[in-house]
């Protein structure tokens, strides 16, 4: 299926949805409109997609639970090997909120760390782990 990206992204071949839907992260597409340029720079972001998963190997982060978190929140991954761990919480404008692992030297194995969400303001939060050769944020949203 060859379709486009949206009026506003101005460009002129087709290209698989895809890569717009993920590129762009809407679905709201006009036919033929993406350019040779856009189609390039897709490619060698999926490119660079796999490279990093396989660098990350067996490393994970996985989602905290709850989400949406209340009062406290915990954070589950899975380090393939040895390193300095730095687990933290961000705002949506990238400022440190919370260090909640910082430069902790961990062996390889599942780790489990919980956290008090109860003086973090209500919002949408960005948890990040980040070791030797990982590195992986997701979303978490905090209610009061």
């Amino acid at each position: 299926m060859t379709i486009g990206l949206p009026v506003d992204c101005g460009a002129l071949d087709p290209v698989s949805a895809d890569y717009v839907k993920d590129f762009c992260g809407c679905e709201d597409y006009k036919a033929n409109t993406v350019s040779q340029d856009l189609i390039e720079r897709l490619k060698e972001r999926e490119k660079e997609k796999i490279e990093s998963r396989e660098l990350i190997g067996n490393s994970l982060l996985m989602d905290a639970y709850p989400n949406p978190a209340k009062n406290n929140v915990e954070f589950k991954y899975y380090i393939e090997r040895e390193s300095n761990v730095n687990l933290f919480l961000t705002d949506v404008f990238g400022r440190v909120v919370m260090e909640i692992k910082k430069d902790i030297y961990q062996t390889n194995g599942e780790y489990s760390v919980s956290i008090d969400t109860y003086n973090i303001p209500q919002g949408i939060y960005f948890y990040t782990l980040r070791t030797q050769d990982y590195f992986e944020s997701k979303k978490l949203v905090i209610v009061k």
